[in-house]
């Protein structure tokens, strides 16, 4: 239960979800040596049957707060047992209209759960042959299949070489390619098999108009706090007027695939002194068939326009309303001889149907293919990314030191590019369907990474205690910049909010800062919204965001009782430091429109928000664990 000046009792703010999942696996592998050749061959086989179940609204939620102000449900007026009007007023408040069983919101959600049922089969060859004592060439092929995507050709072949080019062993020369597939993401699966059977029950849709919705508020104020269920009148009542359309339909293609990755991977290692390895390796990866998400109910441009933009401005020619480029500060309309002009560049962020927004969303919705439906969601196999990466290491093997100590040592530098055209698998592109525009740095992107690692024991008089730090240090990685997540806000009137600004600006200008320092003003007002039919020119993750710096540490002991039983409790300090590493959460912040003089409480705004990262890594913490191996 929930107060503020609105009383909420339920599970609405809540959202929470429960898994339950049976999975049987049968694996083995075996293993054929003949002459030179060692084959290897194996199967891999499970069954998941994996139920999801979303919680939210699960059990029901009641709201009490201000009625409307139309409201004829008696336990929201002063006197029940008289109707309303001047002399017999509404209540006002949650903290009054709970007691009275005043509600004036219901949510119940039925039928949320999803169950998949998916086989995986595995089966490999592998031979490592030994052509000489200095070269191995081993290949195989491996062929996977799930049940739950129609996709049965997955063959991935690899091949890989070992060659040592020295007399004396101390070095190696090292290829690998093959082809790889990921695991179908069940989460996934269930969100878009999910909602056919759904019913999604808010008074809130239904209309206020002629006091329709007084009726279901009239009926759940009197049985409150009894719930629906799913055969109650009501619910019925609901259905049958259309209202249960569960905010909008998701589905798989049929043609989705399974993703797939060519890895490529060239590598040397020598020895280069007493104890001491250096090692380079060169890593290709391409990955294809990301799953990604387009809305196959999103407005169509009629042919011959470049976007919805376009289409208003120049497309609409009869009636008495017309479209228009005024300036950014321009009013939101004008009327002329009878027409009213509405200005696609208006800032104002309003979706009501006199605004530029609204007359232009009320245009788009009849450009769907089916205009009676909204949201129409598909995951499909249409993304990709592509990574590039040098990693030069030197390595320090374990060995005693002397007086007792030992230790290990471990550095590795990577150089990395890594661009792709989403960040999950559910990514939507600004405009529908296509990623190519979306193909820019990834967010887990950094140009350089640099890993110090090492274990470190000590004798006796120090506990026989073993350190083992590790500390990585990154250049920054990039940030994304939307509009935000108001309706209004999805400027190509396509449903998605993936929508990004206009920039006018030298996009290396977008840097991350810290709250304390100066406003960059000069950035902000290169920020505007993009004319309402139309995404915004700024690139996919074009903001640079703030390095990486992680040091952690574990210290152990180690107790042995016999041969077999080992005992090792241990202590875990993440963040030793506790070093404030700034993140922006999810990777993207929204901005904020900026006009020419802004005013004190624009500015404070833009100071607390304007580049800020909104969130840190963890804090330092400490954890406590002990292991025992019988």
């Amino acid at each position: 239960m929930t107060f503020n000046t609105t009383l909420v009792a339920g599970s609405s703010t809540l959202g929470t979800s429960a898994r339950e999942e049976n999975r049987w696996q049968l694996q083995d592998t075996f293993t054929y040596v003949a002459g030179n050749h060692s084959l290897r061959f194996g199967f891999d086989i499970q069954r998941v049957d994996s139920t999801f179940i979303d919680l939210n609204d699960a059990t029901g939620t009641f709201n009490f707060a201000d009625p409307l102000s139309t409201t004829t449900v008696p336990q929201c007026l002063t006197d029940p047992t008289q109707p309303p009007g001047p002399s017999n007023p509404r209540i006002r408040g949650g903290v009054n209209t709970f007691p009275r069983s005043c509600v004036v919101r219901y949510r119940h959600n039925f039928f949320t759960d999803s169950n998949v049922v998916n086989t995986y089969t595995g089966l490999f060859f592998q031979d490592d042959w030994r052509l000489r004592n200095n070269l191995t060439l081993n290949f195989g092929l491996r062929w996977e299949r799930e049940t739950v995507i129609e996709d049965d050709n997955n063959f991935g072949p690899r091949v890989g070489l070992a060659w040592s080019p020295f007399k004396n062993g101390k070095g190696v020369v090292r290829f690998g390619a093959g082809i790889f597939y990921n695991r179908v993401l069940l989460r996934t699966v269930d969100d878009y098999r999910r909602g056919l059977n759904e019913i999604i029950f808010d008074t809130n849709r239904v209309t206020s108009t002629g006091g329709a919705r007084d009726v279901y508020l009239a009926a759940l104020s009197n049985q409150f706090p009894q719930t629906l269920t799913p055969d109650s009148p009501l619910i019925q009542q609901y259905i049958a007027a259309g209202l249960n359309n569960n905010s909008f339909f998701r589905s798989l293609d049929e043609n989705i695939k399974i993703p797939e990755s060519y890895q490529f991977n060239f590598g040397f290692e020598r020895e280069i002194g007493k104890g001491f390895v250096a090692e380079a390796n060169f890593t290709l990866n391409k990955t294809i068939r990301l799953w990604r998400e387009i809305n196959t109910n999103a407005p169509i441009i009629p042919q011959g326009f470049s976007d919805l933009a376009d289409y208003l401005a120049n497309g609409i020619t009869t009636g008495n309303i017309r479209f228009e480029f005024a300036g950014l500060t321009a009013p939101d309309s004008r009327t002329d001889d009878g027409i009213t002009y509405y200005n696609l560049n208006s800032q104002n962020r309003s979706t009501s149907s006199s605004t530029p927004y609204g007359r232009a969303l009320v245009i788009a919705d009849s450009l769907r293919p089916f205009p009676q439906f909204g949201q129409t969601e598909q995951v499909g196999s249409m993304g990709a990314s592509w990574y590039r990466g040098l990693i030069l290491e030197v390595r320090r093997r374990y060995r005693q030191l002397g007086m007792g100590f030992g230790g290990s040592l471990r550095a590795a530098y990577t150089l990395s590019y890594l661009d792709d055209d989403g960040i999950v698998n559910t990514s939507s592109a600004q405009t529908p369907g296509d990623f190519g525009a979306e193909w820019s740095r990834s967010l887990l992107d950094r140009r350089h990474r640099f890993a110090l690692s090492g274990t470190f024991d000590t004798p006796w008089w120090f506990g026989k205690l073993r350190f083992s730090p590790i500390l990585r240090v990154g250049s920054s990685a990039p940030f994304n910049i939307s509009n935000g997540g108001q309706t209004a806000d999805d400027r190509n009137l396509d449903d998605v909010n993936s929508d990004r600004p206009d920039f006018s600006g030298n996009i290396r200008d977008i840097v991350w800062r810290d709250v304390n320092d100066p406003v960059p003003l000069k950035v902000a007002q290169q920020f505007s919204l993009a004319p309402i039919g139309r995404g915004g020119n700024l690139p996919r993750n074009a903001g640079t965001g703030p390095a990486q710096f992680i040091f952690d540490i574990n210290v152990s002991r180690e107790w042995r009782f016999g041969e077999r039983m080992r005992l090792r409790p241990q202590i875990e300090f993440n963040n030793v430091l506790n070093a404030a590493v700034f993140s922006f959460g999810s990777e993207f912040i929204n901005f904020e429109a900026v006009s020419a003089n802004p005013t004190p409480a624009q500015l404070e705004e833009l100071r607390t928000g304007f580049l800020v990262p909104t969130r840190a890594y963890r804090p330092r913490q400490i954890r406590i664990g002990i292991r025992f191996d019988f």
